[in-house]
């Protein structure tokens, strides 16, 4: 999906100016990096170090070196190859998001820790829906070993969704070797999965200019791989950056591209996604406000940025602050997915979760998908052409003719209008002979038709056998 016009926050001097500001934060003030390898090299490549503190002072040399080398395009493969996504210029895709310990009940709507049949129910239902095109883990399992929940996380999610994957990649270094070995093994050998990468990591600085040790040596090892990785600024305004916009876009800028430097200086041409998921704190409650409009203009301003140094981007997408699926979740989620579209985010993700993202839903998932549909639409625009314009037709039928019986009707009708699957459009007393169900009871029933009929596409039984040995492997290691 590709939109003609996109929506632009910021004008061209302004998008300098962000771009110098971070250029200074990052030659004066610096960032934390507390790895030993990254350190060395950076150290090496001429960026002042202090061993000390774990501080590195970026020079403008390296970013623009880092920029130059990190790849403009990149293809997201899926397992089946039927849903690979080429990330270039402002294409757009939508997919879900993660990763929350907490379920609502498909049965009783009640809020529960989650199951990992939750989540391999939840990748299920992913794949069976059209407008969802890629698969963020959406949560941890509470119901396996805490040491090797990420390890289940990935199993649960590659034996039920043939869509890429995207996913925070382990919670220790200590599992990502098994990590690597699972992903080898589903696509074939190592070079098979470089080839054809069917999954993206995430790793997150804390904000606001500090790299952790198991999240820049995660990125690392990923780059070296040469799997894409997502580096996954996530500053509060007010809270872990400066309360105004632009300042915290500076600080989302200056952890981005510091993460690109140490990747591309490790690792050359190491496939790398500038993420954001810059939003505010609520002053009056201290929370997370994914819901607010300064995430949407966030979310356009950093899109606005990742083009500046033509580096593909992921984006908040519809995110929600709602406990539940209900108005605000709606609201909150359109106008964030629509921004996201608008402005041209080529991963944005945002279905299926609630609550600041700290709960799954599989009838918030279903919504979403119709949210996404629309707005695809939306951002699809129409073609303006000789038969579209339809003279010939108008003509043809003539004033108070009508226009149900044309071909040319027939011919359109599914390339121009959306036909919603959870809408109701029907009279009013049509909906109400029909139960009068509302969008949530209309969301659950598809859920769990999905749940009963959907079969995504199956593992080899060899390799099915392999997740499940490398993953007790690893349980073992911690026994």
């Amino acid at each position: 999906m590709m939109l003609r016009g996109r929506i632009e926050v910021l004008t061209k001097d302004e998008l300098y100016d962000v771009h110098m500001a971070t250029l200074e934060v990052l030659e004066r003030t610096g960032v934390v990096i507390e790895n030993d390898e990254a350190l060395k090299i950076l150290d090496q490549s001429g960026a002042p170090v202090d061993y000390k503190k774990r501080l590195v002072r970026v020079p403008q040399y390296m970013v623009k070196e880092a920029v130059k080398k990190a790849p403009t395009r990149i293809t997201l493969a899926s397992r089946d190859g039927k849903h690979d996504m080429k990330l270039e210029g402002s294409k757009t895709y939508f997919g879900t998001l993660g990763c929350p310990p907490n379920m609502l009940d498909l049965e009783n709507g009640k809020k529960r820790l989650m199951t990992k049949a939750d989540l391999e129910g939840l990748a299920k239902v992913a794949d069976a829906l059209e407008h969802v095109d890629y698969f963020h883990i959406m949560g941890a399992p509470q119901d396996v070993p805490a040491e090797v929940c990420d390890l289940h996380r990935w199993d649960a999610t590659i034996r039920n969704t043939s869509k890429h994957i995207v996913g925070g990649t382990v919670y220790t270094k200590e599992n990502l070797p098994y990590l690597i070995k699972m992903l080898c093994s589903v696509a074939g050998s190592e070079e098979d999965l470089r080839k054809q990468p069917f999954v993206t990591g995430v790793e997150c600085p804390v904000a606001p200019l500090w790299h952790g040790d198991r999240q820049i040596s995660l990125t690392i090892e990923f780059a070296k791989h040469k799997l894409p990785i997502a580096i996954y600024s996530e500053p509060q305004a007010g809270g872990t950056s400066p309360v105004t916009l632009a300042g915290t876009l500076v600080v989302t800028n200056a952890e981005v591209l510091s993460g690109l430097v140490a990747t591309q200086f490790v690792s050359p041409g190491a496939p790398v996604l500038y993420c954001s998921v810059a939003t505010i704190m609520d002053m009056r409650t201290g929370n997370i406000a994914f819901g607010s409009p300064e995430t949407a203009l966030l979310t356009a301003a950093t899109t606005q940025m990742a083009r500046y140094y033509q580096i593909p981007n992921i984006g908040p997408g519809g995110r929600t602050d709602s406990k539940i699926p209900d108005e605000q979740a709606s609201y909150e989620k359109s106008i964030g997915a629509l921004m996201s579209a608008l402005a041209g985010v080529n991963l944005s993700g945002m279905a299926g979760l609630l609550d600041s993202n700290l709960l799954a839903s599989f009838e918030q998932l279903v919504i979403d998908n119709e949210i996404i549909g629309r707005v695809k639409r939306v951002a699809k625009g129409f073609d303006v052409t000789d038969d579209t314009l339809a003279t010939d037709i108008i003509d043809k039928v003539g004033p108070r003719g009508v226009f149900l019986a044309q071909r040319h009707t027939r011919d359109y009708l599914q390339k121009e209008h959306y036909m919603p699957i959870l809408g109701d459009r029907r009279s009013y007393d049509g909906w109400t002979k029909d139960g009068a169900k509302d969008i949530r009871e209309v969301a659950r029933a598809k859920a769990k038709e999905i749940l009963a009929t959907h079969k995504p596409e199956q593992l080899e039984n060899d390799v099915e056998k392999e997740l499940v040995a490398i993953v007790s492997e690893a349980e073992k290691m911690y026994r």
